[in-house]
């Protein structure tokens, strides 16, 4: 039983991962602009990244939920 709810957190876990992917910001992005480039709104970055609502900066890495491909 133990092993079964071991192989299940870890399968929901590699799920959860690849519904995310990960960017780093550049010199002029503004969060508006990355959730352009993703297609998601910034409420879902902001939420994805609760450290954002204070401050970002040049070279710090978002987790952006994936909804479709970067434009």
């Amino acid at each position: 039983m133990r092993k079964l709810i071991i192989v299940f957190l870890l399968l929901s876990f590699t799920e959860l991962m690849a519904q995310q992917i990960s960017h780093t910001i550049q010199r002029g992005e503004t969060l508006e602009s990355i959730a352009k480039k993703y297609n998601v709104s910034v409420d879902e970055i902001k939420k994805a990244n609760p450290n954002v609502a204070d401050m970002f900066f040049v070279g710090m890495k978002l987790t952006i939920p994936e909804k479709s491909k970067p434009k």
